[in-house]
């Protein structure tokens, strides 16, 4: 296993086990504000890889709503769910080009007009080595869009309390706006964005099977928090749940 790693193959494994994982992917899916607009510019047919990607929730949104042909990198996969996925949302499973590989190890034949990754960075030790996964498969003139949790706020208290396991495998130092831009300035990249996601929805994973008064709990402070946005606004540190991080290579 790479030392930069924080989870491993059986931490996959057991998540994808525990969840009820058939999702039809809607138009408006997470984040589909910010991935249409990156997305805006792209030719039909253009090339897109989501690292770290199974089950695919956002190579199929990308094929089906951006008109890109996704491929999809990780270093687990599971067949059974992700043909299950695919066919739940009308897809063939053809659809979505799959490497399983490790993203470090991994060396690109193909280059792409955009490199995204969900949740996938704060799983590491070293900032410089993930973003480097990513840079490595961008074609001059590329899009970078990461997207990774916000847990230095009102969520990352909530997993503390509730699911610390689920925490421990998470890196916080990533979930820096200013480190994130100033690893992305060192690696060249261009018109670099990092801002806080305007949604303050609060969570907890299998949320579903933790019981009444845990559910509570969360259905409040989703609440209060966006009171709190109301009043002082949704993107910051204490309320917002997650980090955009944008940019571009040199063409």
């Amino acid at each position: 296993m790479n030392e930069n790693r924080m989870t491993t193959e059986d931490t996959w494994r057991h998540h994808w086990s525990s969840k009820k994982y058939l999702q039809f992917i809607s138009e408006n899916y997470s984040y589909h504000d910010v991935i249409r607009h990156v997305t805006a510019h792209l030719p039909l047919g253009s090339k897109c890889i989501e690292l770290g990607g199974f089950p695919g929730f956002f190579s199929i949104y990308f094929n089906k709503y951006c008109g890109l042909q996704p491929t999809l990198i990780d270093f687990y996969f599971d067949e059974k769910i992700f043909r299950e996925i695919m066919d739940f949302n009308g897809l063939r499973a053809s659809d979505v080009r799959c490497i399983q590989h490790d993203v470090f190890a991994h060396q690109p034949t193909e280059l792409y007009d955009l490199v995204a990754s969900f949740g996938l960075i704060e799983h590491f030790k070293d900032l410089k080595e993930i973003l480097m996964a990513h840079t490595k498969y961008m074609k001059p003139g590329a899009t970078l869009l990461i997207a990774l949790p916000n847990f230095k706020g009102i969520n990352g208290l909530l997993q503390k309390y509730f699911d610390p396991d689920n925490l421990s495998i998470h890196n916080l130092n990533m979930m820096n706006l200013r480190l994130l831009k100033k690893g992305l300035e060192e690696l060249g990249l261009l018109q670099i964005e990092v801002s806080y996601y305007p949604s303050t929805q609060v969570w907890i994973e299998n949320l579903a099977e933790r019981g009444i008064a845990l559910n509570v709990i969360v259905r409040v402070v989703s609440q209060l928090t966006a009171f709190a946005g109301m009043l002082f606004g949704i993107k910051n540190k204490m309320l917002s749940n997650s980090i955009i991080v944008t940019a571009r290579t040199s063409d």
